[in-house]
């Protein structure tokens, strides 16, 4: 590994954003748009159109590169991941050609000067809004703005396909097709000033494993080309230029964590069963068709949770009737018998689709979002449950609504589906009558009138990460108030207890997919609470199976009864903590 000493630190970003976990050491390339000087002249008027030409000919050459680099996305992704999409049709925008032919016939400067003038007034306009929409849509014109520049001037874009070392690509962003074109082998970390959790990279590097940081402001300015760096994703840490002690520690715990999973692979193709023979399922919560096979190779007993909006957050339009059909097909298929909780789309909030960005909302996760979104787009909705029965014979499959908080919502949803079901058997389209239909519980109204609900439907699945910003008033995204949002809060136990027993009473299954449900700390509490349904990400399962396979109910039993005597979240959490240390000190240090 090159190393290029400047000075050994570390850089704590506080308010970056961990897009995928893990940790990842390799040597920094720094990604800018190698455009150091653009050189600006006078041009004459005769010249104008041949100047244009340029340009026409820099954007044809662009878009061929996207349309190549989308061939590869799509071998990786399937059909549905469309994220160049945007990119293809800003190239063509007829605004943006009449505004650069405008600027040019008045000012009668070089094409290069005027491409960026008139491309960063649209970037700086972007960037200024309060929608996340709209600033993604910025970094998709800093990429086309590169990509042109770039051939005007004659130069290339750094390559990422063939690198000599393990590396850790440091942006200002990064975009789909750049994170396609990567050397899988060789990137072992990424880290970019600007993004998100549902950014187009983000996205693309949780399905591909690689550790990843995202919004962390100024970070290329921090890091030069060369330096070596360890980033620590878990806890959104990097030390530039560690020392040879501290670049062993981390390959140490790398290389240990990599040995301690190795030894549980076992448990993949064991039952997820108590001491005691109690059985518990534990299923996986995905939001591509590629994590699929992750899934199946974890011994995931099925779905739990399969995000539909991811397959058209991106998107300028809804996807058809086929075209989700042959998507919700292919996931039943791939799945076999295991049985498949497809949610309804959760748009709103971090998930906006194109509708939303036409109406900013100034508090998101109280607004206009998951089924109130649907309900108000009927036929939006209608053609998602018709493609989600007609692909139901293909498998056992079964609908999840998000954020049902009333019994009018619950019944409004049941006549959109009777009519999708009418609709059907008139058309003499085969479908499965039996599919059971479910409704996640997020809101603390829900809770209150669980019992009712659960007259309604078929399940409940307990939504943890909602439940608790609802109920207690907290934006886990504010670091000013995050440390109050805490799972483990008494009011949070409580709601999560009541919605099990409401289960219970009516007979119906109740499952867990918030990130509650993958915590080892938890497994326990929530076994003796009654949960019997887990649901989570692919890489938690084994370390919960392994939690689950070490107990017996009558434990989990005494523990959550301890627990939910405790008045404060700060001594269910220490009980939790030493508890955890004690009895499983393997997965304690590895997992927890």
């Amino acid at each position: 590994m090159t190393k290029i000493r400047h000075n050994e630190r570390t850089i704590e970003l506080e308010d970056a954003i961990v897009a995928a976990p893990g940790i990842a050491i390799g040597v920094a390339v720094i990604l800018s748009d190698n455009i150091l000087y653009t050189p600006e002249y006078t041009i004459m008027r005769s010249q104008v159109e041949d100047e244009l030409n340029r340009l026409n000919a820099a954007i044809e050459r662009a878009r061929q590169e996207l349309i190549a680099r989308q061939q590869e996305l799509s071998e990786h992704f399937g059909k549905a991941v469309d994220l160049l999409d945007p990119m293809l049709k800003m190239l063509s925008d007829p605004a943006l050609h009449r505004d650069i032919r405008t600027l040019i016939e008045k000012r009668l400067k070089n094409i290069e000067v005027i491409f960026a003038e008139v491309i960063d007034g649209y970037i700086d306009k972007l960037a200024s809004t309060n929608d996340r929409y709209f600033r993604e849509r910025a970094d998709d014109l800093r990429h086309i703005r590169t990509h042109v520049m770039l051939t005007l001037l004659g130069r290339t874009e750094t390559n990422l396909r063939n690198l000599s070392e393990d590396t850790i690509v440091v942006a200002n962003t990064l975009s789909p097709s750049q994170t396609a074109a990567m050397d899988k082998k060789k990137v072992k970390g990424i880290v970019t000033e600007l993004g998100g959790k549902t950014s187009h990279s983000a996205i693309l590097a949780r399905a591909l494993e690689i550790p990843t940081i995202v919004s962390a402001s100024d970070i290329t300015k921090e890091i030069r080309a060369g330096d070596v760096l360890v980033v620590d994703a878990n806890h959104c840490r990097i030390i530039v230029n560690p020392s040879e002690q501290i670049i062993k520690e981390y390959q140490t715990a790398r290389s240990v964590y990599d040995k301690f999973i190795n030894k549980l692979r076992y448990i993949d193709d064991l039952p997820a069963e108590t001491k005691d023979k109690a059985r518990i399922t534990v299923s996986a919560n995905i939001g591509l068709i590629d994590e699929i096979d992750a899934a199946i190779t974890h011994g995931a007993d099925g779905i739990g949770l399969f995000r539909s909006e991811f397959l058209f957050v991106e998107r300028e339009d809804f996807a058809s009737e086929d075209e989700q059909y042959q998507i919700y097909r292919k996931v039943l298929e791939k799945m076999g018998k295991r049985p498949v909780v497809i949610r309804t789309i959760d748009f709103g909030s971090d998930k906006p689709s194109h509708e939303h960005r036409k109406y900013p909302e100034a508090n998101p996760s109280l607004g206009w979002r998951s089924i109130r979104f649907c309900h108000s787009m009927p036929a939006v909705f209608k053609t998602q449950l018709r493609a989600l029965y007609r692909a139901s014979v293909h498998g056992n499959l079964s609908i999840m609504v998000p954020m049902i908080s009333s019994v009018e919502e619950l019944m409004k949803t049941r006549h959109a589906l009777d009519q999708a079901r009418r609709e059907l058997s008139k058309e003499g389209i085969p479908f499965n009558e039996e599919m059971k239909f479910g409704i996640m519980i997020e809101l603390p109204s829900a809770v209150l009138i669980a019992d009712e609900l659960a007259r309604h439907c078929d399940y409940f699945s307990i939504g943890t990460n909602d439940l608790a910003q609802y109920t207690l008033g907290v934006d886990r995204g504010n670091k000013k108030v995050a440390h109050l949002y805490k799972v483990s809060h008494p009011a949070v136990l409580k709601l999560i207890r009541m919605t099990i027993e409401a289960a219970e009473k009516r007979g119906i299954p109740v499952s867990m997919c918030g990130e509650m449900a993958s915590n080892l700390h938890y497994t326990q509490l929530l076994l003796g609470m009654g949960l019997r349904h887990f649901s989570m990400n692919t890489g938690d399962m084994r370390g919960v199976k392994k939690m689950i396979r070490s107990t017996t109910v009558a434990e989990a039993q005494q523990i959550a009864g301890k627990i939910l005597q405790m008045t404060q979240a700060s001594q269910i959490d220490q009980f939790l903590h030493a508890w955890m240390s004690e009895h499983f000190p393997d997965l304690f240090d590895k997992l927890g």
